[in-house]
């Protein structure tokens, strides 16, 4: 039975209807799942406020000095450099001294050399409240391994034993906290030598030892958070006890 004219454009009006139908559907569809994620962004910030505002850096002054640079490679295998160890670290560790809302200072943020006497005036200058100078070791025997702290004549051993501690939990093997210098007990680091705050040199497991080396790779955040933390615990046993003896009361 063939359709007379008029039912032909039933047929394409009713037609026109339903695709405009489907169309609006999908349009509210795509409206309501783009408000959907967009409302589910904002409450994710405002969940983790720290992503909408930076760091206030106002907690106090850290300096870090990334060992070596430039000409100084310092330790070195066929494979690595220590300078580029220590840079890699030290950049790590002031990321997160930021989230504890302390200001940090690098001798260094690149390949660029500095004279090691200078460094310790630097922090001088900086008016920081605490200075570790990052370094690794290195032995004839490959199987040496382990994390060494050396403090300068003045006693920053707090500090030297919480690094020690912090590291040693990251699995790093121990092996001392002292004072004076590879070589000598009695003389001491030169960018350790004319600080006036609590300052250490802490070597991060042996450059020449695989299994360092493997801790220091694959868990470079984690160690930085260590080093971050044992600061940050050294930090509020000088300089903010009173502060928080007088909030008790």
């Amino acid at each position: 039975m063939a359709l007379t004219e008029q039912q032909m454009r039933e047929i394409i009006i009713a037609d026109r209807r339903k695709k405009k139908m489907r169309r609006r559907r999908r349009r509210k569809y795509t409206f309501f799942i783009s408000l959907f994620l967009v409302l589910f962004f904002v409450i994710g910030l405002y969940r983790n406020r720290d992503v909408l505002a930076p760091p206030k850096l106002d907690r106090g002054v850290i300096f870090i000095d990334p060992g070596h640079g430039g000409h100084d490679p310092g330790s070195q295998t066929k494979s690595r450099k220590e300078k580029d160890d220590t840079l890699r670290i030290a950049l790590q560790i002031k990321k997160e001294l930021n989230k504890k809302n302390f200001k940090v200072y690098l001798t260094r943020e690149n390949d660029r050399f500095t004279e090691r006497i200078k460094i310790g005036k630097m922090a001088n200058r900086k008016k920081a409240k605490l200075m570790v100078s990052i370094h690794r070791n290195k032995a004839g025997d490959p199987r040496a391994q382990g994390v060494e702290v050396f403090l300068p004549k003045d006693d920053s051993r707090y500090l030297g034993k919480q690094i020690m501690k912090q590291l040693h939990d990251e699995g790093f093997a121990k092996r001392r906290v002292r004072s004076g210098t590879l070589v000598s007990e009695n003389n001491e680091y030169d960018e350790l030598s004319v600080n006036k705050m609590p300052s250490c040199l802490v070597e991060i497991g042996f450059i020449s030892n695989k299994h360092d080396n493997k801790l220091f790779d694959k868990n470079i955040k984690g160690n930085a958070r260590a080093v971050a933390d044992a600061i940050e615990k050294t930090y509020s046993h000088y300089y903010e006890k009173d502060k928080k003896s007088k909030k008790d009361k």
